[in-house]
């Protein structure tokens, strides 16, 4: 593949163009952007594909296909430098070979270029985002919230996935990274992992620990049922500890059969024939000149931008929709460009500029509705705010399962100070089923039925927030309101705020 660097710098934009060979691939799960040819490329995408059939095949879930604007969108931006550049946190970044953000009608994943079409083997950065798939896939087919053991070690468990020739894929094969860290670093007990008071996820060796505790529940034969079982116990609202104490028996017992399943020569894996894993139709195109030369900026956009961002990539994103005034990709970019700068009247315009060039431009689309949506803040008019929600409207016209104008409707009453109508909630309730990796979509339709009374149906939807494996500061809140609801079971979130959208961890690299 070849390697474009990702730090387009504004010296260039303003010169002579990119000369690249960007392509989109796109399928019915993922929408994919590299520097590759058309065969790589789709030959990364259908990967991606059957790892998604894999996923579905083996746990037996059936995920509905999103919407086109509901896809993961990955990037594939040609070195770990291109990746660890978009990490806020520098002292983190070293650590960081890939990562994936779930937003609603906006996840992303990044990583450094496309191994998997080369081969069978999967290399750590490609593991990284298997790993962050398997997360994404597992809460999309379930509102139950698995223990962060058993959710790490599942996405350990799928993330070594190997491509075969004939389309098939072999699950379960043995990690050799996480092998190593058994052998060479203090183990973390059994009865550690079902403790959710003990602060291990951190540690690289919880990892290792939970990969080969779910490998051994699943493949390796003498406690056949038990995974099952420890998670029927937890849905009846047992504790982890008790479950597991009830299910696995003694810890030190456990302790002394996975020390030696670690070091057995052969791991048992599940072999899948292409056969068994379709994959509908992978198409590609080359991007246009200005979307092409914009790649760089549009990945920042994408990311998420820091204040010190902002305007650099507006005077960029402004100099390339000069040069390329036909493309409404770009035009797009400047609304986005404009909005975040602040320029509302700006934003509009090259939103209007972009939707002339091609009406079904989603992102202008959304762009105009997010900025009329502040405008309407700004004036408190009713009228202004009915404008906003009729660009959602186009929108949802458009793309009818698209969580946003669902969400933002909902969201017009609350910046009204209105009580939310039903039709409103209903929405709200609608988004997150479309979008259940959105933690801060959940949290805040959890406390919408708070306030309605319904403590039941917030409960359930604060579980996965409160225990996702990498929900930062998020998942804190939502223990914390979970605690304040156990305490008064008659509670309706008095004094609670509606929250921002979460900050995700990104998944340090293996290595």
């Amino acid at each position: 593949m070849k390697k474009l660097a990702f730090a387009v710098s504004l010296a260039a934009l303003g010169a002579a163009p990119v000369r690249a060979d960007w392509r989109e691939a796109s399928s019915d799960h993922f929408v994919v952007y590299a520097d590759a040819g058309e065969a790589e490329l789709v030959r990364f995408a259908t990967n991606l594909e059957r790892y998604h059939a894999a996923l579905a095949l083996v746990t037996g879930a059936k995920n509905a296909v999103p919407s086109p604007s509901n896809r993961v969108t990955v990037y594939a931006v040609g070195s770990f430098k291109a990746v660890q550049n978009l990490i806020s946190d520098k002292a983190r970044a070293k650590f960081v070979g890939g990562f994936y953000r779930p937003r609603a009608g906006a996840t992303m994943a990044v990583v450094p270029d496309l191994s998997s079409a080369r081969n069978a083997d999967t290399d750590r950065e490609l593991a990284t985002f298997l790993h962050e798939y398997a997360h994404h896939f597992l809460i999309s087919g379930s509102t139950f919230p698995m223990p962060n053991w058993a959710n790490e070690g599942a996405a350990e468990f799928f993330a070594s996935a190997g491509f075969e020739k004939d389309g098939g894929m072999t699950i379960g094969r043995p990690n050799p990274l996480r092998l190593h860290q058994l052998q060479n670093m203090p183990p973390v007990p059994a009865a550690a992992l079902f403790d959710p008071a003990t602060p291990t996820l951190g540690k690289t060796s919880f990892y290792a620990r939970s990969w080969l505790f779910y490998h051994y529940l699943v493949m390796g034969g003498p406690r056949k049922g038990q995974l099952t079982a420890y998670f029927d116990a937890l849905t009846t609202g047992q504790k982890s500890v008790d479950a597991a104490r009830a299910v696995f028996g003694d810890p030190a017992v456990l302790d002394k059969e996975l020390e030696k399943y670690a070091v057995r020569h052969r791991f048992t894996t599940i072999v899948i024939k292409g056969r068994a894993l379709p994959v509908g139709a992978v198409t590609a195109r080359l991007l246009g000149p200005g979307e092409a030369a914009g790649m760089g900026l549009r990945v920042r956009q994408h990311n998420g931008l820091g204040r010190d961002e902002v305007a650099e990539v507006a005077a960029g994103v402004r100099q390339l929709a000069a040069r390329y005034p036909d493309e409404a990709m770009v035009q797009a970019m400047l609304a986005e460009a404009e909005y975040d700068a602040g320029n509302d009247n700006a934003a509009l315009a090259a939103a209007d500029a972009a939707l002339r060039l091609d009406p079904r431009q989603v992102k202008a689309l959304v762009q105009k509705g997010l900025t009329r949506f502040r405008l309407a803040g700004k004036s408190g008019a009713a009228a202004d705010y009915k404008t906003a929600r009729d660009s959602f409207v186009d929108l949802n016209h458009l793309e009818n399962d698209h969580p946003l104008p669902l969400i933002y409707y909902y969201r017009s009453f609350e910046a009204q100070r209105k009580v939310p109508s039903p039709l409103a909630v209903q929405g709200l309730e609608r988004a997150a089923e479309l979008a259940p990796y959105d933690l801060a979509l959940r949290m805040n339709l959890a406390l919408q039925q708070l306030r309605d009374g319904r403590a039941e149906a917030a409960r359930l939807n604060l579980m996965p927030v409160a225990y996702a494996p990498h929900g930062g500061r998020m998942a804190a809140a939502a223990r914390a309101v979970l605690d304040k609801l156990a305490a008064d079971p008659a509670w309706r979130g008095q004094g609670q705020p509606r929250l921002p959208g979460g900050e995700e961890e990104e998944e340090p690299d293996p290595a």
